[in-house]
């Protein structure tokens, strides 16, 4: 089997290509260091493949509201440009990582039917990513699916991410404080490699249920400072928490994702809570994390 992939050298793609690597799949790398700018048109060379795994994003929302053009840019172009190739070459299915697009929940747990409330262009532009997925799945009959992941978390992410701030903060010996802007909001936290095991039963369905929408998250949600709490025992350290903030506007105080639909599907459930995911953390710390390319 031959996938695509955009963005494997992020911090999902390396964690993804090494299980499916381990799995035997032949996989083609679409990254900036491989010398493939999406929101160009550098694919001549790419040809097809079994299926397409589109992860290449702009994902850091307070830089969306910096530079938004770049942002719709980098979401919007590079989605189309690699969706139109996949319909050129025959590319049977489509798995377009989308985000937590719904605001403020106007209830718990959040299902794929809740209404759609968001209040920032990172979430806007993924939203409008969807669409055009879903007009290619209609207009052309490809197989898309949409996966809606809440808070990932895990080795090799970005430093700016919650659980990099704390585990940062915690690992630095000249402090004895952790310092975060705000300790009461409530997550929902899926661990990087509950994450890639769904991805990879996704890719290999065999159905054509197009266009598809699922909600990813552990189905649970802890609060800021349930999280600090949790790694510092886990990691053995003592460090007071400090609130150096308040509640930022247009704050949401609560989410966590309904995967029973995933769950029915996929024969999938979560291996690691939030405890589980963090000793396993604890447990490869020092190790280098993947950087796969080819």
């Amino acid at each position: 089997m031959r996938v695509i992939i955009t963005g494997g050298n992020g911090f999902i793609g390396c964690h993804l290509i090494r299980h499916l690597f381990s799995q035997g799949l032949d996989i083609k790398n679409l990254s900036r260091q491989e010398g493939y700018d999406l929101s160009d048109d550098c694919l001549q060379d790419v040809g097809s493949a079994d299926a397409v795994i589109h992860l290449a994003a702009k994902t850091f929302v307070p830089d969306s509201r910096i530079d938004p053009k770049n942002l719709y840019k980098e979401n919007f172009i590079s989605t189309l440009n690699l969706l139109e190739h996949s319909r050129q070459n025959g590319i049977k299915k489509f798995v377009y990582l989308s985000s937590y697009v719904y605001g403020k929940p106007n209830y718990l747990p959040i299902n794929e039917d809740h209404p759609l409330n968001i209040n920032n262009p990172y979430g806007r532009s993924k939203l409008l990513c969807e669409s055009l997925c879903k007009s290619y799945a209609e207009d052309f009959g490809m197989n898309i699916i949409i996966v809606r992941p809440f808070n990932v978390y895990g080795w090799g992410q970005d430093s700016r991410f919650l659980l990099p701030t704390i585990i940062n903060q915690a690992m630095d010996i000249h402090s004895d404080k952790i310092m975060l802007h705000d300790l009461k909001p409530k997550r929902d936290f899926l661990y990087i490699k509950d994450l890639v095991i769904i991805l990879d039963k996704i890719l290999k369905e065999p159905s054509n249920q197009s266009p598809s929408v699922l909600n990813l998250g552990f189905g649970k949600s802890y609060s800021v400072k349930d999280i600090a709490t949790k790694l510092l025992d886990v990691f053995n350290i003592q460090k007071n928490l400090i609130q150096k903030g308040s509640k930022r506007e247009n704050e949401i105080d609560d989410c966590y994702a309904d995967i029973s639909y995933v769950k029915e599907r996929f024969s999938w459930s979560p291996a690691f809570d939030i405890d589980e995911g963090l000793k396993d953390m604890y447990l490869s710390l020092g190790e280098n994390q993947v950087n796969v390319s080819k």
